[in-house]
C-alpha cells in the first residue's frame, strides 16, 4: 500500500516493539506512520503467497472516535473495486485488541514527485490527473469520500513502462450515505480533520456538519494547482504558522491566486526550474496556464462549493476538453458573476463607484444646460463649463469602460458559440459566417483594449509611486497595477482586459482559422449535392437499387424495413459489396486533411472478394445495415434455445430488439482518421514513432486509434455528424445474423482467421491467459487484416475494444425505439464491446458487455463509427 516517503517509525520507550506477526501475516518491516495508524510490510503465506501492507491503529490512539473512523475506513475500502484504489484483502483485530486491515502493497512514488522526477510535460501530468479523477469518482459512486487527498496519498507505479496511479489511505473517509453520515457526524464535530494545504473551506470549519464529496473536488483542485505550477495556493508554512483561527479564516475567506499569477510571483530561477521540469520554457508555461487551466483549477477551488464541479468526472471531462483543444465548461467567469463577487466583497466601494457614474450623468446634464443658458463670461460660468467638461470626460470614460466590458462579453459568447458550430454541414454556414463577422468586430477593438490596459497600468504605477516610493522603486516596471487602483471597478476592468488580450490573440491564431476551414468544407458539401466528380455510382442508382432489394443489385435483407434513401450529407456511394450484397458508402470528411481539394479525393473500389484497401489516408467506409428484429444477449441453460453460450453472464439475458436501418463502419476508426477529424494530437499509446519493444513492429496510421476515453470518443463523433453505436447496434452488426458466441462459430479456434486476440504470438512475458494459435500480432493489427463477417464488418472480435453510446444498465430497462439506446447507467459506467489483442477469446464474445468509468483511457480500447439515416 505504501510507497510514500515517511520518517522511520521510532516508537517511544513505553510502546511495544514492532510485532513479529499480525493475525496470519508475518511482519517484514515498518513502512511508516500516519496520524492514526502504523503501516507494516507483511507476508501472507496462505491461501496465496503475497506481500501485503497491514495498517494497525497506533497504541494510545484507540479512542472511540478514532476506532469509529478506522471502522469506516475498513468498510469504505471493502466496497472499492477500482484499479486506481488500493484494494483491501482482509481485516481483523490484534491480540492487544487493535483493529487492523491488510491491503494491497503498492510500491510507488507520490504523484508530484513522480512527475518532477520524470520531467513530465503538462499533457502527461494531466493524463495522470485524469486517472486520479476516475478513481475518486469511483469512490464517490460507492458512497465514500477520501477527505485527505494529497500527493503523498496518490502513488504512481509503472506497468511495462506506463505510469498508473493508486490512491491509498482512506483513513479519513466518511460514508456519505445517511446512516454512515449520522454515525460519524457527532464523533468529529468540533475537530478539524485533514491536511491544511489541501483542505476545503468547509472542512476547515469545525462547526460544519454537512461536508460532502465536493470537499474532495477542492483537494483535486489543489493537487492540480501543484502539478501545474510546482507551488501551493497556500503553503504549509503560511497556514501552520498563522495559528488555528487564522488558518481557518484564510481557507474560508482568502481567494487563491490564479496558478499563472502565483507562478509569475516566483523569482526567475525558480520559474525556470519549474518550467524545465515540465519540459517547456518559462514564457510558454506562463502563457499555457493563463486561460483554460487557470479556470479549471479555480472552479475546483471555489470557496462556495455550489460553484465547484459537481463531480470528479465533470472535472476530468473538462481536462479532457482542454487536451482536445475544446472550450472548457469552467470557462471564463461571467461578467455578472464576477461583478456580484466584487459587490459582495466591496459593498462600499461599489456603491461609491455607482454614485460617481450617476452623478457624472446628472451633473453633466445640469451643468451643460446652465452653461449654455448663460452668455455672461463670468468666472462662475467658466467654472461651470470646466465642471461640465470634467463630468462629460468622466461620463465618456465610463461609456468606454462599458464598451471594453462588452468586448469581454462578446469573447465569451464567441467561445461558447464556436462549440455549437457542429457538425460542419451546409446548415451551419449562416452561423459560421455570423461568427466570423463577430470575431472580426472583436479583433477591431484590440487596439482600443491595448490602449486602455496601458492607461490603467500607468495610473496604477503612478498611484503606487505616490503612496509608496520605496515599493515602486523595488518592483519597477514589473508592477502590473493589481490592487493599487483607486476603485475596485478599475481593478476589475484591468484584470478583465489584461486577460482578454491573450484570449483574443488565441482566438485569432486558432479559432478563426479553424472556423474558416470548416466554413470552406461546409460550402463544398453544399456543392457536393450535385455529385462527387470521382464517384462511380450516383445517389439515384443507389436509392433505386436499395429500394429494389432483389438480391441481385442489393441484398434482400433491405426488404424487412424498406428504406426511402435520400442523399446523405458528406457521404458518397461506393457501390454494392459483391459478397454481402449490402451497399457501402464513403465518409469524405474523415479522408480530407484540410489542405487538398475535396473534389480530388479518391473514392474506394471493392475488390472481387468484397474487401477495400485501407491505408493511412483512407476515410471511413460505412455499411448500410438493414433494419431487423434480432435476439440480443446470451444464455447458458438451454443448448437448443437461441444464443446458447456456456460462458454467458447474468447481465446478458437474451431478449428481442428491433432496430431501424443505420450505417455502421466496416472498420475500427484508424489513427489517420482520428487525426484528420480532430486536427489535433493522437492519443494512442501504440502510434507511429512510438518506441516499440523488439517483438513489435511499428504501428502505422492504418492501425486503430486507442487510449481514448468515452467523452473524447463521443464528443468527436457528435461534432462530425456521426455517433458511437448503441450496444444493440454493435451486437447486431457483430452477429451478422448468427446466434453463436462468435460470428464465425461456437468454438474459440474458429476465431483464428477472424480476430486478433491474446495468442501464442503475444504469450512470451505475459501472465494473462492466451490462445494456443498465432495470429501474428502482439498489439493491434492494421484494420481489416483479418476476415470479415457476413455483413462485411472487420475486427468485431478482437484487435481493440470499442466504446458504445450506452450507459451500463440492465436489459430490463426499456431502450429507445429505433436504436435501443439506454441512457441510464449503473455507477456512471459506459459500455465497451468486442474484446481486444490483450485478452483471450472469451472477452471477444458477441454478447459480452464490458464496462468502465467513462473517463478511463485504455491502450486496448478504441471506437467504431455509426451514423443514423437522414430523412
Amino acid at each position: 500500500m505504501q510507497g510514500t516517503p515517511m520518517p522511520p517509525a521510532r516508537p517511544p520507550d513505553d510502546e511495544a516493539p514492532r510485532p513479529h506477526a499480525i493475525g496470519p501475516y508475518r511482519v517484514v518491516e515498518t513502512l511508516g506512520e500516519g496520524g492514526m495508524g502504523t503501516v507494516y510490510l507483511a507476508e501472507q503465506r496462505e491461501p496465496v503467497h503475497r506481500r501485503v501492507a497491514v495498517k494497525v491503529i497506533k497504541l494510545g490512539m484507540d479512542s472511540k472516535a478514532v476506532v469509529r473512523r478506522f471502522e469506516l475506513e475498513r468498510q469504505a475500502l471493502a466496497v472499492m473495486t477500482h484499479d486506481g484504489i488500493a484494494k483491501v484483502f482482509d481485516c481483523g483485530t490484534t491480540e492487544r485488541g487493535q483493529p487492523y486491515f491488510a491491503m494491497e502493497y503498492v510500491k510507488g512514488t507520490p504523484i508530484t514527485d513522480y512527475c518532477d522526477r520524470h520531467r513530465l510535460g503538462l499533457p502527461d501530468r494531466l493524463a495522470l490527473f485524469q486517472q486520479v479523477c476516475g478513481a475518486v469518482q469511483h469512490a464517490h459512486q460507492k458512497g465514500v469520500m477520501h477527505r485527505d487527498l494529497k500527493p503523498s496519498n496518490i502513488l504512481v507505479t509503472e506497468d511495462q513502462g506506463q505510469p498508473g496511479i493508486k490512491i491509498i489511505d482512506f483513513g479519513l473517509a466518511r460514508a456519505t450515505d445517511q446512516i454512515g453520515l449520522r454515525r460519524s457526524m457527532f464523533t468529529e464535530m468540533g475537530v478539524v480533520v485533514g491536511t491544511p494545504e489541501y483542505m476545503s473551506p468547509e472542512q476547515a470549519d469545525p462547526t460544519a456538519a454537512d461536508i460532502d464529496t465536493r470537499t474532495d473536488i477542492y483537494a483535486l483542485g489543489v493537487i492540480l494547482y501543484e502539478l501545474l505550477t510546482g507551488t501551493l495556493p497556500f503553503s504549509a508554512h503560511q497556514l501552520l504558522t498563522a495559528g488555528l483561527l487564522e488558518m481557518q479564516r484564510i481557507l474560508r475567506e482568502v481567494d487563491p491566486k490564479k496558478p499563472s499569477s502565483k507562478l509569475a510571483e516566483l523569482d526567475r530561477a525558480s520559474i525556470e526550474a519549474i518550467a524545465a521540469q515540465r519540459r517547456t520554457s518559462e514564457r510558454t508555461l506562463g502563457k499555457v496556464l493563463q486561460q483554460d487551466l487557470d479556470w479549471i483549477v479555480l472552479k475546483a477551488m471555489e470557496k462556495d462549493r455550489t460553484h465547484r464541479y459537481e463531480s470528479a468526472s465533470d472535472m476530468m471531462a473538462d481536462v479532457a476538453r482542454y487536451l482536445a483543444h475544446e472550450p472548457v465548461a469552467a470557462g471564463p467567469p461571467g461578467i455578472g458573476y464576477r461583478l456580484k463577487k466584487v459587490a459582495r466583497r466591496y459593498r462600499g466601494q461599489v456603491a461609491a463607484v455607482s454614485g460617481v457614474f450617476v452623478t457624472a450623468v446628472a451633473g453633466a446634464a445640469v451643468a451643460l444646460a446652465y452653461a449654455f443658458e448663460s452668455n455672461a463670461q463670468t468666472e462662475q460660468a467658466r467654472e461651470q463649463r470646466h465642471r461640465a467638461d470634467e463630468n462629460a470626460r468622466q461620463l465618456s470614460a465610463k461609456v468606454q469602460d462599458f464598451e471594453m466590458l462588452a468586448a469581454a462579453v462578446l469573447h465569451n459568447r464567441l467561445i461558447t458559440a464556436e462549440h455549437d458550430l457542429y457538425p460542419t454541414w451546409p446548415e451551419q454556414i449562416p452561423a459560421m459566417e455570423a461568427w466570423l463577422r463577430d470575431s472580426s468586430k472583436l479583433l477591431a477593438m484590440l487596439p482600443q483594449i491595448e490602449t486602455t490596459v496601458r492607461e490603467l497600468q500607468a495610473r496604477a504605477r503612478s498611484a503606487i509611486t505616490a503612496a509608496d516610493p520605496d515599493r515602486a522603486a523595488k518592483e519597477g516596471a514589473t508592477q502590473s497595477g493589481e490592487g493599487s487602483l483607486a476603485h475596485e471597478s478599475e481593478r476589475f476592468l484591468l484584470d478583465t482586459l489584461a486577460g482578454l488580450l491573450g484570449k483574443i490573440e488565441q482566438l485569432d491564431i486558432a479559432a478563426r482559422p479553424n472556423v474558416q476551414r470548416r466554413l470552406a468544407w461546409a460550402k463544398y458539401l453544399r456543392e457536393l449535392r450535385a455529385g462527387h466528380p470521382r464517384a462511380r455510382v450516383t445517389w439515384a442508382a443507389a436509392t433505386a437499387a436499395i429500394a429494389r432489394a432483389d438480391g441481385v443489385v442489393a441484398s434482400e435483407l433491405y426488404r424487412q424495413h424498406p428504406i426511402d434513401l435520400s442523399p446523405q450529407t458528406a457521404l458518397v456511394p461506393i457501390g454494392m459489396n459483391p459478397i454481402t450484397r449490402l451497399w457501402e458508402f464513403y465518409e469524405l470528411r474523415s479522408a480530407w486533411d484540410g489542405t487538398c481539394d475535396p473534389a480530388a479525393l479518391e473514392i474506394p473500389v471493392h475488390r472481387p472478394d468484397g474487401s477495400i484497401e485501407v491505408g493511412p489516408e483512407t476515410g471511413i467506409v460505412f455499411v448500410l445495415l438493414p433494419g431487423a428484429t434480432f435476439t440480443m444477449g446470451a444464455q447458458k441453460t438451454d443448448p437448443d434455445a437461441a444464443n446458447f453460450d456456456p460462458q454467458a453472464r447474468r447481465d446478458e439475458t437474451p431478449h428481442d430488439v428491433t432496430l431501424a436501418p443505420f450505417f455502421l463502419a466496416r472498420h475500427e476508426l484508424t489513427q489517420g482518421q482520428w487525426l484528420r477529424l480532430t486536427e489535433g494530437e493522437l492519443p494512442s499509446r501504440y502510434a507511429p514513432g512510438a518506441n516499440m519493444p523488439p517483438r513489435i513492429s511499428a504501428p502505422t496510421l492504418a492501425h486503430p486509434v486507442e487510449n481514448v476515453d468515452w467523452p473524447a470518443a463521443d464528443g468527436l463523433m457528435s461534432r462530425t455528424g456521426l455517433s458511437l453505436p448503441t450496444e444493440a447496434q454493435w451486437e447486431y452488426g457483430c452477429r451478422a445474423g448468427t446466434t453463436t458466441p462468435w460470428c464465425c462459430g461456437d468454438v474459440p479456434e474458429q476465431l483464428r482467421d477472424y480476430a486478433n486476440v491474446a495468442d501464442a504470438t503475444a504469450k512470451p512475458g505475459r501472465v494473462w491467459v492466451c490462445e494456443t494459435w498465432s495470429d501474428g500480432y502482439v498489439i493491434h493489427a492494421p484494420v481489416g487484416s483479418f476476415a470479415a463477417n457476413a455483413f462485411g464488418l472487420y475486427d468485431v472480435h478482437g484487435n481493440v475494444s470499442e466504446w458504445c453510446r450506452d450507459g451500463y444498465g440492465s436489459y430490463s430497462d426499456p431502450g429507445r425505439p429505433g436504436d435501443d439506446l439506454r441512457s441510464r447507467s449503473v455507477d456512471g459506467f459506459r459500455v465497451w464491446r468486442g474484446g481486444c489483442f490483450a485478452a483471450p477469446s472469451a472477452y471477444a464474445r458477441a454478447a459480452l458487455r464490458g464496462k468502465d468509468v467513462e473517463a478511463t483511457r485504455q491502450f486496448e480500447c478504441g471506437l467504431r463509427a455509426a451514423r443514423h439515416l437522414q430523412p
